[in-house]
């Protein structure tokens, strides 16, 4: 994940990304908790680690700046159902931080 860029490659990126939380909130549907905390299928928890942070960015990001095209609203929602799905399992068994999951000044100041 690249922090979002100028408006020109937006919706390219935008669109990568949605199609990305689509594919891996629906794998994260079929893989168990040994598969995905043992052995950590089909990313390593640190990959997730820092995924949760940068999809979390772009995703808040979205509500704060509420997006006018098709594409961010669909990557907003599809990011969203991916940031749940991956903060369900981190209930479970806790591989981030609960403070990871906040959003911080930098979101809601900005």
């Amino acid at each position: 994940f690249a922090p979002r860029a100028g408006k020109a490659s937006v919706n390219e990126e935008d669109s990568l990304l949605t199609m990305f939380s689509l594919v891996y909130h629906h794998l994260l549907m079929t893989v168990d908790n040994a598969e995905f905390y043992e052995k950590e299928f089909p990313f390593a928890l640190d990959q997730v680690r820092t995924m949760v942070g940068r999809l979390k960015g772009s995703v808040y990001t979205l509500y704060w700046d509420p997006p006018s095209s098709v594409v961010g609203k669909r990557l907003r929602a599809s990011g969203t159902a991916l940031l749940n799905r991956l903060f369900e399992r981190n209930c479970f068994k806790e591989f981030v931080p609960p403070e990871a999951w906040q959003a911080s000044d930098r979101h809601v100041n900005a």
